[in-house]
Formats: structure tokens, C-alpha cells, sequence
């Protein structure tokens, strides 16, 4: 059974349609929302890497008014500083302090949490 005759949750599954809008973001076909994913509100984005600031704005301008239901963040932790800066480096915390990570401060990352949370968006670490 393909995805557009499958079945999510007893709702009928859309095709997945993409389109570029203006703004050269994908954004899915209006009739996809009312019956999948995005009606029951359960679909999460991961956006590891970015700095806190910058969650904070996508949380604003789209995630929360696209209804999504969450953003899934890199460790909000004092990690190990390499020369290479790999992403691994992200998982070798030094502290559980928040001061000092790439993504940004504590100051920026509670921000952040009070940011998307306006805009209905929950954080998962």
C-alpha cells in the first residue's frame, strides 16, 4: 500500500505535494493539512546547529503559524570547543551549564523557549 492510499492515526493520507512559494521555502499542498500530519498537530522538526536566536525567529515566522508541534534542539549544554568544530564535538559536554555552547547563552536560550512556546511550538532536547 502506498502513501497516498495508506492510512494515519483512521485519517486519510494526501499526496504529498510540494510547491516553491516566493519565499523559496517547499511547502506542502493546502489539502494535505485538513487530513494529515499537520491536523493533528504531531509533527516535529529537528534543527540541530542552529543558534538559539535563530530557532526562536523560525519558531516565530514558521513553525508555529504551520502548526507544527515541536522543535527537536541540539544539547543545551557547555560542550567541548574543537578547532574542527564537528558536530560531534556537541556531545562531549564539559557542564550542564547553558552559558557557553554554539547555539548561543542561557539568556538566549530562555529566550527562545518563551519564543516558541508563544507560538505553540514545544522543545525537545
Amino acid at each position: 500500500m502506498g502513501l497516498a492510499s495508506g492510512a494515519c492515526a483512521g485519517h486519510p493520507v494526501a499526496p504529498l505535494v510540494t510547491t516553491l512559494p516566493s519565499t523559496g521555502r517547499p511547502s506542502l499542498d493546502p489539502t494535505y493539512r485538513p487530513s494529515g500530519h499537520m491536523a493533528a498537530g504531531d509533527v516535529f522538526v529537528q534543527l540541530f546547529e542552529w543558534k538559539w536566536t535563530d530557532i526562536a525567529n523560525e519558531c516565530q515566522q514558521v513553525l508555529g503559524p504551520a502548526g507544527y508541534k515541536a522543535v527537536q534542539i541540539s544539547p543545551p549544554e557547555e560542550h567541548a570547543m574543537q578547532d574542527s568544530h564537528t558536530w560531534s564535538e556537541r556531545y562531549q559536554p564539559v557542564s550542564y551549564s547553558i552559558d557557553r555552547s554554539r547555539s548561543g547563552d542561557s539568556t538566549e536560550f530562555v529566550n527562545m523557549v518563551q519564543r516558541c512556546k508563544a507560538a505553540g511550538v514545544d522543545i525537545y532536547v
